[in-house]
């Protein structure tokens, strides 16, 4: 987890503005996200007010092109992160190869190419998964559920109480079994390997 940490740090050290630009486009979504079920309150109090076909239709029409609007948004924010992760990978590539030039050949020759090529290609991709998409999208996650806390607290604290609590619960089963969690998928992966 250092590991994958210190490399996020890396990646939002090294490309600042992209980083920025991701997280803008999660806060576009977060508040996406909580306007929805109030604009959904206020169309179904407009239609029973009023009952009307008219705007019954409206109401449908503008939902679709919400919903298509907060779609174009989350194929930007996977696009903004591909690019994120997409320069990162990048400047991996070059320290491997790099890297690689500076090795001597029998250290090279000791080494299995299957092994080299798993390590520059299955490896890297690994890091660009956690680092260009799980990171940012578990950070974004972090900020909807703030959010949501805050909101739940202005409608109803005891409703906010019962959501923390099973944020702590599931945060506390996520910490405690990771370990099992890793060694199930280590052993995944060394079966795979072989």
């Amino acid at each position: 987890m250092r590991l994958i940490y210190r490399y996020f740090i890396d990646a939002i050290q090294s490309y600042k503005r992209l980083f920025i630009i991701s997280l803008i486009i999660v806060f576009l979504m977060t508040i996406m996200n909580m306007v929805l079920p109030y604009g959904i309150r206020l169309y179904l109090d407009v239609l029973i007010e009023n009952g009307n076909w008219q705007y019954f239709i409206m109401g449908l029409i503008l939902f679709e092109g919400y919903l298509l609007i907060c779609t174009l948004v989350k194929i930007i924010w996977y696009a903004s992160l591909d690019n994120f992760g997409g320069q990162y990978i990048k400047d991996l590539e070059l320290e491997m190869e790099t890297a690689i030039s500076q090795t001597s050949l029998k250290k090279i020759d000791e080494l299995s190419l299957n092994r080299i090529k798993h390590i520059m290609y299955a490896d890297l991709l690994d890091v660009f998964r956690v680092i260009g998409h799980h990171m940012p999208s578990v950070f974004g996650s972090l900020l909807v559920i703030v959010a949501i806390l805050i909101l739940a607290v202005v409608y109803d604290p005891l409703v906010t109480l019962f959501l923390f609590f099973s944020l702590i619960i599931g945060l506390c089963i996520s910490f405690f079994s990771r370990k099992t969690i890793a060694k199930m998928a280590s052993n995944t992966n060394s079966a795979l390997k072989k």
